[in-house]
């Protein structure tokens, strides 16, 4: 594998490793520090993963019917961003 396939990999496997880290991070942040109504946090993504939100953060119940706050994570390679 030449170093650009690599480097690709690795961010891959990075960036698929990051995202239940930070989900759970949130998850465990104190009660008065997410707003009530983002207070389950949880991930979104299609079959075909298009589109894939790393982090949502929704209201309580089995099906969210609002999305209130959502990013994603990404670990960049080298150079400032």
């Amino acid at each position: 594998m030449d170093g650009f396939a690599g480097r690709d990999h690795e961010l891959s496997l990075l960036n698929g490793m990051l995202s239940p880290v930070v989900r759970e991070v949130l998850r465990r942040l104190p009660g008065d520090l997410l707003p009530a109504e983002a207070a389950v946090i949880g991930g979104y993504w299609t079959r075909s993963n298009d589109p894939e939100i790393d982090v949502v953060g929704a209201g309580p119940g089995r099906v969210a019917s609002r999305r209130r706050r959502r990013g994603d994570t990404r670990v960049v390679s080298g150079g400032s961003a």
